[in-house]
């Protein structure tokens, strides 16, 4: 396989992606053309698949491209990458946004980990369930779960972080549950700011929770890869605060 090849197969690692976005990762390695013909082979050899969603021909389709069992066997047996921080899903029609925020996360993460001497594992909501006794998870999955370590010091303890994104959509009941349930530090992104105001005047009623529990804008985190520990958050009392790594 040739390098512009295993380039595409990389950029996929985080997850599902549109053309356009698969293309913005791999640009500066990749010419156009040479992207689409790659792709093209990479999807008639198997190694990548491809699912439409919305109606062809209209302004609301598009196409999602994700890695199959052979591409992922090609970049951890060959390329030994771990499997497990390999995502292979493909959402349903209702989850599109949900996933790609997901998967815009985990990319900037991983970018933020190549930056830092940190290694970051991350769990995604499938991962979550089958290793939920490890990660001491209560029956609230998250989006995300990070263990992120100090590779130049393995002297101190690893960091555990919750990413939730929050549309509006889940009871406050329950968000304020899952966060109860953890003894890790949770950061909900979420889509709008009126949300974040409702979910701090609901969660900061619990006093366990404060330093515990930090929000931003979802499109702040993405627009200004910072990661996580070089973006601003607020926490429950409304003060901008930043985290720190192990």
């Amino acid at each position: 396989m040739n390098a512009s090849k295993e380039k595409i197969l990389e950029a996929l690692i985080p997850g599902c992606s549109l053309g356009a976005t698969l293309y913005a990762e791999v640009k500066s390695d990749i010419s156009e053309d040479t992207f689409k013909q790659e792709l093209n082979k990479l999807r008639l050899d198997k190694f990548v698949q491809s699912r439409q969603y919305g109606t062809p021909g209209t302004s609301g389709a598009r196409a999602l491209y994700v890695l199959t069992a052979d591409g992922t066997g090609y970049l951890t047996q060959t390329m030994h990458y771990l499997p497990d921080l390999i995502r292979t899903s493909l959402p349903a029609r209702h989850a599109v946004a949900h996933e790609l925020a997901v998967v815009d996360i985990v990319r900037i993460i991983r970018r933020e980990m190549h930056q830092i001497p940190y290694q970051a594992i991350y769990y995604d909501d499938k991962a979550c369930k089958k290793h939920k006794k490890y990660l001491q998870l209560n029956r609230w999955i998250p989006d995300l779960f990070i263990k992120i370590k100090n590779i130049r010091n393995t002297d101190y303890d690893s960091l555990s972080i919750v990413v939730e994104v929050d549309m509006g959509s889940r009871k406050l009941a329950d968000v304020t549950q899952s966060v109860l349930g953890r003894d890790c530090q949770t950061i909900f992104l979420c889509g709008t700011t009126a949300r974040i105001g409702t979910l701090r005047e609901e969660l900061s009623q619990k006093t366990s929770l404060h330093g515990m529990v930090y929000f931003s804008l979802l499109s702040d985190f993405c627009e200004n890869p910072g990661g996580l520990f070089g973006n601003n958050f607020r926490n429950l009392g409304g003060q901008t605060v930043g985290l720190y790594p192990p």
